[in-house]
């Protein structure tokens, strides 16, 4: 199926694209929920897209976490990297055999996609496309309840033009599907505390809990960013009424029994690995983690490749526009400091990577939908056109910006990957089809896999692989364990005469050539 939608990746885009159209065109002629269904069936077919458009798993984390869903088929509460602990090799998080590394929660919503759908890249980008899908009409509704129809319409518009969401989707841009899925969460959770603060109904308490407990099963502590937001907005409307906080526990309460189970069970069944993972998770405040640190402007740099590249120079006036047209001023404001926060927050954290602030998707594109609803009416009220008129100026206005949004370049079949090295593409596809076409015995381990792409080498087939060639002391552990040995040939071909004395070794011709 992946091969048959990679093939066709450009149909899907277009597709996606005249629907986006008739959305626009429903919402230009007012009618509101067929123009939300079109918009949310369009950005189907955009994350689509995205999870195609890469036939290959990325050299980020995405291999990573792929590979763990698979092996969490077998065994769900087991999370491993290595599958087969054949060496006893020094615990590092890309050789590990349980792999504590991340929260589950996204790596068993893949496993569930490969039981359902296969073993192969769109299943394990799949639930990211449909909660993405579903974080539209989240955003639409959030927009709508604190603005109107359309600042709604446009912060889902925004978020489904995302050309950075679709690199996430399609695991090139780090750390994919567990920033994505996060992000998800997070703006979940967000929409249903708006809910309930305008229409006080209990479930909407029980759904925030549950969506923010989700975040925390993802990716960890900001998770509960969406209390902040709820304290704030219940400290500046009912200040010390012990009563009106009673919602916000009761919601926090929800989200710590999704979260705490898995952690006591880690730490009871895999305590070293859980204790080495949490410290490790603790550092990345403290300290620059695998080299990715920054300045303290790191994360305001790539505002414009997060949101857009005019959103750096919008961003103000919009969160001012934000808090002067919003229907409730305590929320935009409780929102517009929770925005302040994730960005400090990640300042002043030295490890830094580019996709951390995703989690501000919907009060960043929130803030801009109004400023752009209100540049739009303010334009329209001083020209003064005739009523039939707004609607085809409407039409040009939201389809110029998709244009502006999305980068078309990377509908070209020889594009390679979101504009990178095309030879670094193609030597990835060829790595995969050399995987994919070992045919070898079960008790194989295959070794000398160059860089980290024996990660790979075990997700295309169920071998386990090692990037190095065994000592001769692994070698004889191996051997006692009844593993024959299959290498890729080093540069100058040669090797250890205890391999060279063994007939039953397996000497692998082709090249994987390293793409880092």
């Amino acid at each position: 199926m992946m091969e048959i939608l990679f093939d066709a990746r450009k149909e899907i885009f277009w597709v996606g694209f005249g629907i986006l159209f008739v959305s626009i065109l429903f919402h230009a002629s007012k009618k509101a929920k067929p123009a939300l269904l079109f918009l949310m069936v369009a950005s189907f077919l955009f994350f689509l897209y995205a999870a195609v458009i890469i036939p290959f798993l990325n050299v980020w984390d995405e291999r990573f976490h792929a590979l763990v869903a698979k092996n969490l088929m077998q065994h769900p509460l087991m999370p491993t990297l290595y599958n087969d602990a054949l060496l006893n090799l020094p615990y590092r998080w890309d050789q590990a055999h349980i792999w504590l590394h991340k929260q589950p929660l996204f790596m068993w919503q893949s496993a569930l996609s490969y039981k359902l759908f296969g073993v192969n890249e769109l299943a394990f980008r799949l639930p990211g496309v449909l909660l993405c899908t579903f974080v539209i009409y989240a955003a639409y509704r959030t927009g709508k309840l604190l603005g109107s129809n359309e600042t709604g319409y446009t912060t889902a518009f925004l978020i489904a033009t995302s050309l950075y969401l679709e690199k996430l989707i399609s695991g090139f841009a780090p750390v994919d599907q567990n920033d994505l899925v996060f992000m998800a969460y997070i703006s979940l959770s967000i929409w249903a505390m708006v809910e309930h603060v305008y229409s006080d109904k209990f479930y909407w308490i029980i759904i925030t809990g549950i969506f923010s407990g989700c975040a925390l099963l993802t990716k960890e502590a900001v998770g509960l960013l969406v209390y902040l937001i709820w304290f704030l907005y219940t400290l500046q409307k009912h200040k010390s009424k012990r009563k009106e906080y009673k919602p916000i526990l009761i919601a926090l309460i929800i989200s710590l029994v999704i979260f705490i189970p898995w952690q006591l069970f880690i730490f009871s069944r895999y305590p070293f690995e859980a204790k080495t993972e949490y410290q490790f998770n603790l550092h990345h405040f403290t300290q620059v983690i695998d080299g990715q640190g920054g300045p303290f402007s790191y994360h305001f740099k790539y505002i414009g490749l997060i949101f857009g590249s005019l959103a750096p120079y919008l961003i103000v006036p919009a969160l001012l526009v934000f808090y002067w047209k919003a229907t409730d001023k305590k929320l935009a404001l409780s929102i517009i400091i929770s925005l302040a926060f994730v960005y400090l927050f990640f300042s002043l954290a030295k490890t830094k990577m580019q996709s951390f602030t995703t989690i501000a998707e919907v009060p960043m594109y929130l803030a801009l939908a109004f400023l752009i609803t209100a540049l739009f009416e303010w334009i329209i009220g001083k020209i003064k056109l005739p009523v039939k008129l707004n609607g085809v100026a409407m039409v040009i206005v939201f389809v110029s910006v998709a244009f502006f949004r999305f980068d078309f370049n990377s509908l070209k079949p020889d594009y390679g990957f979101w504009g990178q090295d095309v030879e670094c593409y193609n030597r990835l596809v060829k790595n995969k089809k050399i995987f994919q076409a070992l045919k070898l015995p079960d008790n194989t381990v295959i070794c000398n896999v160059p860089g980290r792409h024996f990660v790979e080498a075990m997700f295309y087939t169920k071998l386990t692989a090692y990037g190095f060639i065994p000592s001769e002391s692994q070698y004889n552990e191996l051997v006692g364990k009844g593993k024959r040995i299959a290498l890729f040939m080093p540069p100058d071909n040669k090797l250890p005469d205890y391999l060279n004395n063994d007939k039953s070794v397996m000497l692998l011709k082709d090249t994987i050539e390293p793409c880092e």
